[in-house]
């Protein structure tokens, strides 16, 4: 049964090497990241017997990510594996912090 890896976050880093390990197990993977360009590369060439698909969106809205999974199961049906490897930086402390603020 082939598996379907979704991978959250997706630059030329780390993301990209879970990308290409997921598809070389032969899972069908898809790429979440708000740089389309590089995602679709990458979804196009994945490793032997593994399938890419590149989806382009932004991580901060929940509305986007709904859509984005969407997306997904239509191509490739339930998905088996999530890597979120999405991240953001932020240069107040944690005490600091507004919690609204910290939900985007």
């Amino acid at each position: 049964m082939t598996r379907t890896a979704v991978i959250a976050g997706v630059g030329p880093g780390l993301g990209a090497s879970l990308a290409r390990t997921f598809a070389a197990e032969g899972c069908r993977v898809a790429l979440f990241a708000r740089s389309t360009a590089y995602i679709e590369e990458l979804a196009d060439d994945p490793p032997d017997p593994g399938e890419g698909l590149a989806v382009t969106v932004d991580l901060a809205d929940v509305e986007a990510i709904r859509e984005a999974f969407g997306t997904v199961r239509e191509e490739f049906g339930p998905v088996d594996v999530l890597v979120n490897h999405a991240s953001a930086a932020s240069w107040t402390g944690l005490m600091d912090r507004d919690v609204v603020k910290g939900e985007n």
